[in-house]
């Protein structure tokens, strides 16, 4: 459910966000900290995910098979 969610979805590539301990998500979570660091490690995303994209169109069969199994990804 992504409606109280914001911000924009427009390329699809899958990312491991590494969080300091996921189990404390609670509302006493220091969550500007979390943020700062989940906005750090998208940045560092290699052409914001280009590659993915074009590795799946045209990468080798044995690649775009790979890859095609995260084709319908989701934000979990």
């Amino acid at each position: 459910d992504l409606s109280r969610t914001v911000g924009w979805f427009t390329t699809v590539y899958p990312v491991a966000l590494q969080v300091s301990d996921p189990g404390d998500l609670g509302p006493d979570r220091d969550w500007r900290s979390l943020v700062k660091s989940v906005r750090r490690q998208l940045r560092a995303v290699p052409g914001n995910g280009i590659g993915f994209g074009a590795l799946r169109t045209f990468g080798t069969p044995e690649v775009r098979e790979r890859l095609g199994e995260h084709a319908h990804s989701q934000v979990v």
